[in-house]
């Protein structure tokens, strides 16, 4: 993973000591080894979470939290690297291999939407008890795909108080809608149609621009 930063305020990080290799499984000494890093979300520590989203017969479905703490510039020694939420561990679905492919927070919450449920899911976790890591009792199901016509299932987003999720599909026929989800009454889960608001679909791109898979 590399940090890029314009560090001579030019407008790019091009310029020598721009682009820095934040971590590497290489010259780790850390518990963090990816295989398949995929979403990546600024969390409000300020730390970096990145999925792990094991491909083919691979099982290691993590979400890591990397923070540079000594000022090295690198998050590779071994109280800057942890697996943070262990999904190996919290899968609600023995039976299917988790797969976090996505993730974002609003406030101190974060939100994994993973694609190796069936349904596929957005999970919500919290380190209530400021232990440093996700804890069995501090996740739960925040939606499920298809729930009040919603579609979870290739990426989200937040704007601090919604989420943002959208339906992966090619063709010509599939609208590929995008979705806000807000919790209205705070229940830490989408138990209420009103939840639900479909913000945009394909129909609305000019036909001389179609769109492939979202």
């Amino acid at each position: 993973i590399y940090k890029l930063q314009d560090l001579n305020n030019d407008g790019d990080a091009q310029d020598a000591n721009e682009a820095v290799l934040f971590f590497d499984t290489i010259n780790t000494i850390t518990e963090v080894i990816f295989s398949t890093p995929n979403g990546m979300a600024i969390g409000p520590d300020g730390a970096l979470y990145v999925t792990n989203t094991p491909a083919g017969t691979q099982t290691d479905a993590f979400v890591a939290r990397l923070k540079d703490n000594d000022g090295d510039g690198v998050a590779n020694s071994s109280d800057e690297a942890i697996i943070w939420w262990d999904l190996r561990v919290f899968n609600p679905q023995p039976t299917r291999t988790s797969r976090p492919f996505d993730v974002t927070f609003i406030g101190d919450a974060c939100y994994v939407l993973d694609v190796g449920m069936s349904p596929r899911a957005v999970f919500r976790a919290r380190d209530a008890n400021s232990s440093g890591i996700i804890d069995s009792n501090e996740w739960s199901t925040f939606i499920t795909d298809t729930t009040f016509g919603a579609t979870v299932t290739q990426a989200l987003c937040s704007d601090g108080t919604s989420l943002y999720v959208n339906q992966r599909a090619g063709g010509s026929s599939n609208p590929q809608p995008i979705f806000r989800l807000t919790d209205l009454n705070a229940s830490n889960t989408i138990d209420d149609v009103n939840e639900v608001v479909q913000v945009w679909a394909k129909v609305n791109v000019p036909a001389t621009r179609p769109l492939g898979t979202a």
